[in-house]
């Protein structure tokens, strides 16, 4: 991951003439064939100067923006809080708390075996026969 330099300063000037020069030399040989035009050193040379300008401004527009906006400063969102943290809380309050995963994880206390019976055994005897 690549990340932008919190500096405001912008960096020396390249060799602006010598990145036109090629840029023309490639340009003339791809389009040598396919598009009209003056391919002689000189026309390659008229055409390098004309890059090399738009270069320049490039680069001082980009040298200008650059030294106007202060570097942007991003805010982090805080941490959650982690697993065992939140387990040691469940269990403190007596709670149940669900996992990323799906699993649920109880805490209250148990309800005692001893609680009303909705089906009492005493109404079921069983015979011999």
């Amino acid at each position: 991951m690549t990340r932008r330099s919190p500096s405001t300063k912008f960096p020396k000037p390249p060799d602006f003439a010598a990145q036109a020069r090629r840029f023309a030399e490639i340009a003339a040989e791809i389009s040598a064939g396919i598009l009209p035009g003056d391919y002689s050193e000189g026309g390659i040379s008229a055409f390098a100067a004309k890059v090399e300008e738009i270069f320049c401004k490039t680069w001082l527009a980009e040298s200008d923006r650059r030294s106007e906006q202060p570097p942007a400063v991003v805010e982090r969102k805080p941490r959650g809080p982690s697993i065992s943290a939140m387990i040691e809380q469940a269990k403190k309050a007596g709670a149940s708390i669900t996992m990323p995963d799906g699993t649920k994880l109880d805490f209250s206390k148990p309800e005692s075996a001893a609680s009303e019976n909705p089906w009492p055994l005493d109404d079921f005897k069983v015979t011999k026969q």
